[in-house]
């Protein structure tokens, strides 16, 4: 099977979809939109210019100790919104940047944190739509 063939091919977790810059995560948590399901807190910031969504994936070391569970947490995060891309809301595609931290103590499956993320898209979808009209009318 070819490497673009594969269904993983769809959103790859590579350096263009990660945030590296600190200013822009240092924005993120200060200014950020937050919306949240459990288990899930996802912080979303509009940055102008962007061709893609970036995203920051955290699993606190006070709610799991051992890293090799905030590892598999963060696996587990990324495997869910790599599923729950496609059914993303197109305008929220390209010009954010997403920080997504679990906050549930127990590792969640992905089962859940694709549940929690079908459950966000709506409420970030109506904010794009509500900031979106206050950006036409500052025009």
């Amino acid at each position: 099977m070819a490497e673009s063939d594969s269904p993983k091919a769809d959103l790859r977790f590579n350096l263009p979809h990660r945030v590296k810059s600190e200013r822009v995560i240092a924005r993120l948590f200060e200014e950020g939109w937050v919306e949240g399901k459990r288990p899930l807190t996802l912080r979303m910031l509009p940055v102008p210019n962007l061709p893609s969504s970036q995203f920051l994936f955290s699993a606190p070391k006070r709610r799991f100790r051992q890293a090799s569970v905030r590892n598999q947490v963060k696996r587990r995060m990324k495997e869910a919104l790599r599923l729950e891309w496609a059914s993303a809301p197109e305008s929220l595609k390209s010009g954010y940047v997403f920080g997504l931290l679990c906050v549930s103590s127990p590792p969640p499956s992905v089962a859940t944190l694709r549940a929690a993320l079908r459950g966000v898209w709506p409420k970030l979808e109506h904010r794009h739509g509500a900031q979106g009209a206050a950006n036409r009318f500052e025009q």
